[in-house]
């Protein structure tokens, strides 16, 4: 047989292959449709061999059919059997033919095929980790997995924070851009997905601006230069303005009189008032953070800016911590079932607010008013309590420097960075007046009479 053909086939671009010698005329057979197409043995399987290539036809009692090549690799006594991508059919037996000529001329040159298809699977193994490591929800998940200490010399996020970042992560991100590699979201997906969460939440669209900005600056200083931040300056679909809301003296007493009634919350609300300490650090009070002496030290990683707050509790606030049940060996003040902090903000605020307006309700009919006309409270949170005691301490002659340590708030510029006084007795004596204050307000000495309001909330 010559170099220019194998069993009648053009060898064009093999011509330095080895052409295998002639096969035995008792074990070839013409692949016609119906030898390709015959019935399947009932046990094992049945080989033939191509009377045209070195191609063989298996089939097995399961009925699969595959084109295969035997050969010997540079000689090797042990033949090894290669198999064509494609379901053996007539419509493919000339490409499968083709196929086994040239695998069968390489492995006579000591090329094994199967190695570049290992080399190619490699390749697309290491492709696929790669996209699955850049895949949105992988990135996420090594994001949140960082807890915030990923810069340098950071104390890393909150717990309740790290929560909220999950709970952002898992309902507001992930389900948008799962499976979607980080490099191909552009900043117009970013901005069409900000614009639909700011129609029902405004300013959730913010935060979830915040998470994604953040998660996407620390995977560019992971990856270098090789990925680039779509989110810039300006982004943001919700303009924010700081809120200046603060309880007038009637609000105030109206407030404390339903909270006497309001159980565990109504305490917290209490607590909120004569400490003026966000509601977070509230929920995170605990006894043995008491000392005898009456000052409350929270750490600095249950604080918003992660300064250890000292509080020395006036005696107001310690009857409203020893007026809370405790169960036997509780630790956290402020608990419905004893040990988890209280978390039921949401729910117990509405509650609160449904009872001010039945006491509202309450009050104008015994003035002989019309209740069906009365309002809620118009715009309020349990910050703005926070707000109202430092507007309070102010008004009850606090100077301004010992109110901002009250309120743990960082003293800027070189006093707060030389000033190292712990400012206990400055600190008790605001909380004092802060206390002996709201006492007189709730007395109505020093009240001025307002009308509650009538008009709606969304006024």
């Amino acid at each position: 047989m010559g170099g220019e053909s194998y069993g009648g086939l053009p060898l064009a671009g093999a011509e330095a292959l080895v052409v295998p010698a002639r096969i035995p005329p008792a074990r070839r057979i013409r692949f016609t449709p119906a030898v390709l197409e015959m019935r399947p043995p009932k046990i094992g399987r049945i080989e033939r061999r191509d009377d045209l290539s070195p191609l063989w036809l298996r089939i097995s009692a399961r009925g699969d059919r595959s084109f295969v090549v035997r050969v010997r690799i540079n000689g090797q006594a042990q033949p090894v059997r290669i198999t064509y991508t494609e379901r053996a059919h007539i419509s493919n037996l000339s490409a499968a033919r083709a196929w086994a000529v040239k695998v069968d001329g390489e492995c006579r040159q000591g090329i094994d095929p199967r190695a570049e298809k290992r080399a190619q699977e490699a390749v697309q193994a290491a492709q696929r980790e790669r996209e699955e490591r850049h895949a949105f929800e992988q990135v996420a998940v090594a994001f949140l997995a960082t807890g915030g200490a990923f810069k340098k010399r950071a104390r890393g996020w909150k717990p309740r924070t790290h929560r909220d970042y999950v709970a952002m992560m898992n309902a507001r991100l992930i389900p948008r851009w799962k499976g979607r590699a980080i490099h191909s979201i552009t900043r117009d997906e970013i901005v069409d997905h900000l614009a639909e969460i700011a129609e029902a939440t405004p300013l959730m669209a913010n935060r979830v601006l915040a998470l994604l900005s953040a998660m996407m600056n620390w995977y560019a200083t992971q990856r270098g230069t090789k990925f680039t931040s779509p989110i810039v300056r300006g982004m943001a679909p919700t303009e924010e303005t700081a809120r200046d809301r603060m309880l007038s003296d009637d609000e105030l007493r109206l407030v404390w009189h339903v909270a006497g009634k309001t159980g565990t919350f109504g305490r917290t609300v209490r607590m909120l008032l004569l400490t003026g300490a966000r509601k977070g650090e509230v929920a995170a009070m605990r006894h043995s953070q008491i000392g005898a002496d009456g000052i409350w030290s929270l750490p600095g990683e249950l604080t918003k800016n992660h300064e250890p707050l000292y509080l020395p509790l006036s005696r107001d606030a310690l009857d409203t911590i020893a007026a809370q049940s405790r169960v036997d060996g509780q630790d956290v003040v402020f608990s419905v079932g004893g040990r988890a902090e209280f978390k039921n903000w949401g729910h117990s605020k509405a509650d609160f607010d449904r009872r001010i307006l039945r006491r509202l309700k309450a009050v104008a009919r015994a003035r002989g008013d019309d209740h069906t006309e009365v309002k809620p409270l118009p715009n309020w949170r349990l910050h703005d309590l926070r707000r109202t005691a430092r507007s309070l301490m102010a008004r009850a002659k606090v100077r301004p420097d010992h109110a901002e340590r009250v309120l743990n708030h960082k003293i800027g510029g070189v006093e707060g960075t030389y000033d190292r006084h712990s400012y206990e007795d400055e600190k008790r004596d605001a909380l004092d007046r802060l206390a002996r204050l709201l006492r007189q307000i709730i007395d109505g000495e020093t009240a001025k009479v307002v009308p509650f309001p009538t008009r709606s909330a969304t006024e």
